[in-house]
């Protein structure tokens, strides 16, 4: 019974911090925006930005340190090692960036998994670097995998780019930011492999306000003054 009012005292705190009523409690993840510039130089303000092997694919990303046991090459620069096993991680949690870089996008780091059988097909993955700089300022290298080798659907950067100014935020009495809203017919799908990076600024995120069955924008619902 005790747990059953914790859960309930909860949930209604989550919809006071936010500020809405309804079934689905859409919302609360963050849309993310801000300016892709690509490696040919071209700049796009982006919003919807995620990063995974498909468009609506939620997955943790996760970044490797840079090793130091490595033999270079042409483009390509061959992982001594298991990055798996040896090289410490972090998450690539876009909540807490600034900007990703990427320095070298035609360099490969590639490991190849030993062989199980001498007969057996030489399985190799390849990683990329990038520069994350994260809000507090600290500027860091990393390999970001990208999948098997010439994979078909390497690890990506998808968004939605607009011909319009950078996307702004409105805020609800504090409470919370929302997206201002944009047209769906202005909003192009943008999916950047990152060979293709030059740069990602994040300008912030904000919250899309949950919307009804019909797809309208649910009434705002003003929490009770605690006394």
């Amino acid at each position: 019974m005790i747990g059953r009012y914790w859960i309930a005292i909860v949930l209604l705190s989550s919809f006071e911090t936010f500020g809405w009523s309804g079934a689905d409690a859409e919302g609360e993840k963050p849309v993310f925006f801000g300016r892709l510039t690509s490696f040919e130089g071209n700049t796009f303000n982006v919003t919807n930005i995620s990063i995974g092997r498909s468009r609506g694919g939620d997955r943790t990303v996760t970044l490797y340190e840079m090793p130091k046991q490595k033999t270079a090459g042409k483009d390509k620069v061959l992982i001594d090692g298991n990055p798996y096993h040896d090289l410490t991680t972090t998450e690539l949690d876009l909540l807490k960036v600034k900007k990703i870089e990427v320095p070298s996008p035609q360099t490969k780091w590639i490991w190849e998994k030993p062989k199980e059988e001498k007969r057996s097909p030489t399985v190799s993955y390849e990683f990329i670097e990038l520069v994350v700089t994260w809000k507090d300022n600290q500027k860091i290298s990393y390999l970001l995998e990208l999948g098997t080798e010439d994979t078909t659907k390497p690890l990506k950067l998808f968004s939605d780019s607009t011909g319009q100014k950078p996307i702004g935020t409105s805020k609800d009495s504090q409470r919370a930011v929302f997206c201002t809203g944009i047209k769906a017919t202005d909003l192009r799908k943008k999916g950047a492999p990152f060979p293709s990076i030059k740069e990602l600024v994040i300008d912030g995120s904000c919250y899309q306000p949950p919307q009804n069955g019909a797809g309208e924008t649910m009434k705002r619902v003003v929490p009770p003054q605690k006394m």
